[in-house]
């Protein structure tokens, strides 16, 4: 599988969809995260993995989750 292989190579890991990650995106779009419900989950699994994100996305750098946020590296 060539993603496999690719994560492999350049040591990424890939981590699951969880029901925190999936209930934490939910209350994302309460507190006023945009509507787009892929970087929902992009950002919510930063937030509950308690890991960084880097993005150059700019409607997910505009949101900001306080204390405790996703701890975004902006580019």
């Amino acid at each position: 599988m060539w993603l496999r292989e690719a994560v492999g190579l350049a040591g990424l890991r890939v981590v699951p969809l969880t029901v925190d990650v999936a209930d934490r995106a939910v209350r994302l779009g309460r507190e006023g995260f945009h509507r787009d419900p892929v970087d929902r989950v992009v950002y919510a699994t930063a937030l509950v993995g308690r890991t960084p994100l880097i993005t150059r996305d700019a409607a997910i750098r505009t949101f900001d989750a306080g204390p405790g946020g996703a701890g975004l590296t902006r580019w």
